[in-house]
């Protein structure tokens, strides 16, 4: 009898190990698997997964993902005109993959049309590249491409090239046409250099100059000046005349040293770069300096240090490490277009054409400064955040500029420019506005002065004023009939501060422990008044910072009237913020010169977020961010309504944030959301804990100000919303350190400070 089995070898061996492989596949577990995100700068990068054979399984972007197996896996990027990137990824749950894609370099092999041209400098963007012929590797971008021998014409070219682009330029270098002559006129003794070759005393005619580019430098005899020097122009068989004008008096100068640990950065001040990093930087004029730190692969770093005369400062800088790459399009608007404007863009000087043309030029992407001026204007500069492959317009407008330099004797002497106070003598030299100014000048004691002075674009203009002594003063004595004119000055009143004036207020109370503020007077027609300032308020768990208006429509005698709008924003601890705005009509007696009492009824509008959002939770969960959620999804006290908390019943309540994020925060394991906003356990009174609280309340409220002296005053305030419901924020269900319930009664007291 024969077997039941297969009848060959190769049968019964495959018979064998399918009797094998079958059972056990069938009882194994499954191999988990989780979403993974997969995104990149710049987006639309094309995915391959544990390589090629397997096709692209799509491309990058915020909501591309993929279903991938638990363990490790090897992920490629591939995007035209980029460098492509292959990174082995270990998945271990549902993750969010980010790739920085560099940008493939460009080629630009430039060759000479003649002989004569070979070893011809080549700069590129300002900078020597090497020398005809050369291949020249750059960045992707618009670039000024220059070209220059002596005795031949400088080959002058702006070009844009693509990511891994092989572009060929023949330069055609040409012989210089001819002769021409150039007339130096300058002041009397003074020494004329060109090309650094002494020619004589001017005025002086320097001929047999080719036709091209000349340095031209004029020393004048006072050791106090600067040498004026110039780039002139010279044309074949024509006489160029050029009038050297004095220079001003020589800027006092010290040293910088810009200290950045371990990076090899660039120094760019005032938009222009002066060298690196690390080592000092002599000549630098002594004032207020805007200071630019750049390093590839670093975020830029600006701020303004000040350089004292005959020392040097040593400015520390930490840059931080970039995450963005690629590069976005810049252009700029001229509002009314200057002729000779220089355009700095990251302290590289560009081409004038290309940056204003509406195709705009190529940067790297990131933080970018453009800085645009021109002799005879106040410079501007912009910053603007230019992201990969994103286009940005900048607009700027150049204005006519000249300096104003204000003396007096005595010195001292408070100082209004056109109505506002800038300051004290001795003032300036000040940059401002070309055209006509009123200056006024005032002193105790002496004689007040007003005159107008006419300030030139370019130039520094010089008042200089003797004030007069009075033979006698006199002090009016105030009427007795009008206390409130003779008050002190008061923060919380229907009475604003005379322009200039300014108050500092500091206070305790509840539901706000501590306060400060700084209110200052910026306007006086008769009786209308406009002053304003900035507010901080704090329960030591949230703080708020504010900004207030207070304008003062009417004064009788005892009695003034006014408006108030107050706007603040704050927040505190896991993700909780705050808005509030408010608008009140005060009205205030004052029975005494050192008493005021203010009545303002007020509407406030607020909007409180007191719990993170379910959306930033479920992005947080997709993100893998473990300890951010633990923090936000842990109980910070018993009462707390955003992680849980006690029903009126006293049952627990679900914790709402955990429940959204899908996250445990004993265990730190993930699970699906079951948060549900139009739930009865989420919600209290009604609205969801997760989501913004707004209201509007009515409030009233009484201030009493007791002034010690004119430059010291005592203030109570009281404010209350009865019979109206409460504002969450001041109870414990989002507050630990607040009672359980708001009170609907509000008190702070503190001290006044008048200058």
């Amino acid at each position: 009898m024969h077997s039941p089995g297969p009848r060959s070898a190769l049968a019964r061996l495959a018979w064998v190990l399918g009797a094998i492989w079958i059972p056990a596949r069938v009882g194994a577990a499954p191999t988990p698997r989780y979403w993974v995100c997969v995104d990149s700068v710049p987006p639309g990068a094309a995915v391959y997964v544990d390589g090629r054979d397997g096709g692209i399984q799509g491309h990058t972007s915020p909501r591309f993902r993929l279903l991938l197996e638990r363990g490790t896996h090897t992920v490629r990027l591939e995007l035209s005109g980029h460098k492509p990137v292959e990174e082995r990824v270990a998945i271990e749950r549902p993750s969010r993959l980010h790739f920085v894609l560099e940008q493939a370099p460009a080629w630009l092999e430039v060759v000479g049309a003649r002989a004569e041209a070979v070893g011809a400098e080549i700069w590129v963007d300002g900078a020597l590249a090497g020398r005809l012929p050369q291949t020249v590797q750059v960045a992707a971008g618009s670039h000024r491409i220059e070209v220059r021998k002596p005795g031949l014409v400088a080959y002058v070219r702006t070009l844009t090239l693509e990511a891994a682009e092989r572009q060929k330029l023949v330069v055609d270098l040409k012989a210089r046409l001819g002769y021409g002559a150039m007339r130096v006129a300058a002041a009397p003794g003074a020494q004329v250099l060109v090309d650094g070759v002494p020619r004589g005393a001017a005025p002086v005619v320097v001929e047999g100059l080719s036709e091209g580019e000349h340095h031209v430098e004029v020393h004048l005899p006072d050791p106090t000046t600067l040498p004026w020097r110039r780039v002139v122009q010279v044309v074949a068989d024509q006489l160029v005349h050029v009038v050297a004008r004095p220079s001003p008096p020589a800027v006092r100068t010290g040293s910088l040293l810009v200290l950045v640990p371990g990076v090899e950065a660039d120094v760019v001040l005032d938009g222009m770069w002066v060298g690196k990093a690390n080592r000092p930087i002599d000549q630098v004029a002594a004032g207020p300096h805007w200071l630019d730190v750049r390093a590839e692969g670093y975020r830029p770093l600006a701020r303004t240090v000040t350089v004292a005369a005959g020392q040097q400062r040593v400015e520390k800088v930490q840059l931080e490490r970039s995450t963005e790459a690629g590069v976005g399009t810049l252009r700029v608007i001229m509002a009314h277009p200057v002729a000779g404007a220089h355009y700095v863009v990251n302290g590289q000087l560009q081409d004038e054409a290309a940056l204003l043309s509406p195709q705009g030029i190529q940067v790297p992407a990131g933080r970018t400064s453009v800085l645009v001026r021109k002799k005879g204007y106040a410079p501007v500069r912009k910053d603007v955040e230019l992201r990969p492959g994103g286009h940005e317009v900048v607009t700027v407008e150049l204005r006519r500029e000249g300096q104003l330099r204000v003396q007096s004797e005595p010195a001292g002497a408070r100082l209004f420019i056109d109505g506002t106070a800038v300051g004290h003598t001795p003032y300036g030299p000040a940059a401002i506005a070309a055209g006509t100014h009123t200056v006024a000048l005032q002193l105790d004691g002496h004689q007040s002065h007003l005159e107008q002075v006419d300030v030139t674009a370019g130039e520094q203009t010089l008042v200089q004023v003797q004030l007069e002594a009075l033979s006698e003063t006199r002090e009016q004595p105030p009427s007795a009939a009008d206390p409130a004119r003779r008050a002190p000055l008061s923060s919380f009143a229907a009475l604003t501060l005379e322009r200039g004036a300014f108050t500092v207020d500091a206070g305790a109370g509840y539901p706000y422990f501590l306060n400060a503020r700084t209110t200052i007077g910026l306007l006086r027609r008769g009786w209308f008044g406009l002053d304003g300032g900035v507010d901080i308020r704090t329960t030591l768990y949230q703080t708020d910072v504010g900004l207030h208006l207070r304008a003062q429509l009417l004064h009788r005698r005892i009695v003034a009237l006014g408006a108030s709008v107050y706007f603040s924003a704050g927040g505190g601890p896991r993700a909780r913020n705050s808005f509030v705005f408010e608008g009140g009509i005060p009205l205030t007696v004052v029975p005494h010169r050192r008493v005021r009492l203010t009545l303002r009824p007020m509407l406030q509008v607020y909007a409180d977020q007191h719990c993170p959002t379910a959306e930033e939770l479920g992005r947080l969960a997709l993100e893998g961010k473990t300890e951010q959620l633990v923090l936000l999804t842990r109980r910070e006290h018993d009462e707390d309504r955003c992680t849980g908390g006690l029903a009126p019943d006293g049952t627990p309540l679900p914790n709402a944030a955990s429940d959204a994020a899908g996250f445990d925060p004993d265990t730190q394991m993930y699970r699906m959301p079951t948060y549900d906003p139009t739930g009865e356990q989420y919600q209290l009174e009604g609205r969801p804990v997760l989501s913004r609280f707004v209201g509007i309340r009515l409030l009233t409220q009484a201030v009493l100000e007791i002034s010690l002296t004119q430059h010291v005053t005592l203030w109570a305030l009281l404010e209350g919303a009865p019979l109206q419901g409460p504002r969450h924020l001041f109870t414990r269900s989002f507050n630990p350190i607040l009672p359980e319930r708001d009170f609907p009664l509000y008190g702070r007291a503190g001290v006044t400070l008048a200058f």
